[in-house]
């Protein structure tokens, strides 16, 4: 998978890294969207010290590919469209194609429909 990587202070490089086995309780997400927040510059640059390496993007979206042994939480299953947000766990992969998620900080996103 692909993922937004700090390894050393004032760059950030978007590399291959193995998907690590997925966790009972964790959802396997297809990520579709991934955010750089406010805060990820002074990752990037050092301002804020965090311990590298450091996997940029804590906020994403995606559709999930599987599904832990022990996955209870919302009724996540395959197929269903999530959204997730990183900020007890940070520095996780959450900015690549694939991710292992805590199932317990993903939610489901339902259909929207806009109208006018």
């Amino acid at each position: 998978m692909k993922a937004l990587i700090v390894e050393k202070y004032g760059e950030a490089i978007l590399k291959d890294v193995p998907l690590r086995e997925l966790g009972p309780e964790e959802v396997k997400v297809k990520v579709a969207f991934c955010g750089i927040g406010g805060c990820d510059p002074f990752i990037i640059d050092g301002s804020i010290a965090l311990p590298l390496p450091w996997h940029m993007g804590y906020q994403a979206s995606g559709v999930i590919e599987e599904v832990g042994k022990g996955v209870t939480a919302r009724g996540l299953k395959v197929g269903d469209r999530c959204a997730w947000t990183n900020s007890a766990t940070a520095g996780h992969v959450t900015n690549a194609c694939t991710a292992a998620r805590p199932s317990a900080r993903t939610a489901p996103f339902p259909t929207v429909t806009w109208t006018r």
